[in-house]
């Protein structure tokens, strides 16, 4: 069963990789995705002048904001530059562990045991700079998605998050098959072998 999800994994990482999931059971894919999708935390740090970031969370003067920096790894090449700020009240009760594997929204839902009603998304292009640049492993100076999510429970804000994303060459081939093209198919194969 081990060489078996090995291989699967190492096809994961090749062409094939969307064209096979399917003949997957459904638990073997959840431990595939999550060897192949896995995040390296960068810092844990207590924001204490953040003036603004308190305004919008709705903080007293006496709380602070935590800072979690990680890099979102995909087949282990950086996938995303992840920023999250939360209340230190919330972030003592997170579980660091699961934040490897799972996104911390999820692991911030399983440990408060609530679930996030809304989220606000805000979308641009920026360039990156020496920090995003040199986490991501891209040339400073090059495009990148910059997407702010506010997640929110019951109205109340308890989490934003900022995520860059490097612009990637993405490539696609498709194949177009002909009626004749499937004709000449079938008749080679039902002429007899000489």
């Amino acid at each position: 069963m081990r060489e078996v999800a090995q291989r699967n994994l190492r096809q994961l990482e090749g062409p094939l990789k969307n064209q096979f999931s399917s003949r997957l059971k459904p638990k073997i894919w959840r431990r595939l995705m999550r060897k192949a999708q896995a995040s390296r935390c960068l810092t844990w740090k207590t924001l204490s002048r953040s003036l603004e970031l308190r305004r919008d969370f709705g903080l007293a003067a006496s709380e602070r904001v935590r800072k979690i920096e990680r890099i979102r790894l995909a087949h282990r090449r950086p996938l995303a530059y992840v920023i999250s700020y939360l209340p230190s009240r919330i972030a003592a009760q997170v579980r660091i562990k699961g934040m490897k594997t799972i996104p911390l929204s999820t692991v911030i839902e399983s440990s408060l045991r609530i679930k996030i009603s809304d989220v606000k998304h805000i979308v641009e292009a920026k360039l990156s700079d020496d920090a995003v640049s040199s986490h991501l492993d891209i040339p400073q100076g090059s495009p990148v998605l910059y997407v702010e999510r506010d997640h929110f429970y019951k109205k109340r804000l308890i989490m934003r998050t900022a995520r860059l994303l490097p612009k990637r060459p993405v490539s696609l081939r498709a194949e177009v098959e002909t009626k004749e093209d499937r004709r000449r198919r079938r008749r080679v194969a039902l002429s007899p072998a000489r």
